[in-house]
């Protein structure tokens, strides 16, 4: 362990560790796959991102049963309940990714290590964020009833309201 001494009225010394840039790295990579925006792409907000993904699962797998249009329909009457329900899900499906996000970010660690260039890095990083991406989506699958019924039935509070 090295010190560091800081010059003030009063010399203080404090323990340096040289160890953690790995551990540095793993946060960035969890906070790339996590971010603001829950790894949505850059310029996508939380909601654009959920979007996505939603509608990827209906269309691809679900037949086409599900509430995307309840759902773009809300966010036009509600941002916020749309926001939100895009939030809580989100939210929930990385809590549910946590440990694959986890290892997928020791092997991305240990590939950027053995990387020999800026493309190289690049490729991987964007391997593990279309990784993280893919849990969310098997998420939302696994718990498509309730996640659609979340949506409907915020659709239906939203449009009573606007009823009146």
């Amino acid at each position: 362990m090295d010190t560091i001494d800081i010059n003030t009225e009063k010399t203080m010394t404090f323990p340096v560790r040289t160890e953690p840039i790995r551990h540095v790295l793993r946060l960035a990579i969890l906070a790339l796959a996590f971010g603001g925006t829950a790894a949505a792409q850059e310029g996508e907000s939380m909601y654009d991102s959920f979007l996505i993904d939603y509608a990827l699962v209906q269309y691809s797998l679900m037949n086409e049963a599900g509430a995307t249009d309840e759902l773009n329909e809300l966010s036009q009457a509600d941002q916020k309940a749309a926001d939100f329900i895009a939030d809580f899900w989100t939210a929930k499906a990385n809590r549910s990714c946590m440990e694959e996000i986890y290892y997928l970010a020791n092997r991305d660690l240990r590939a950027l290590a053995d990387a020999k260039s800026d493309r190289d890095e690049a490729r991987i990083m964007d391997r593990g964020s279309r990784e993280a991406r893919q849990c969310r989506r098997g998420y939302y699958f696994d718990h498509w009833d309730k996640t659609t019924l979340t949506i409907r039935q915020r659709y239906e509070r939203a449009a009573v309201r606007t009823k009146k």
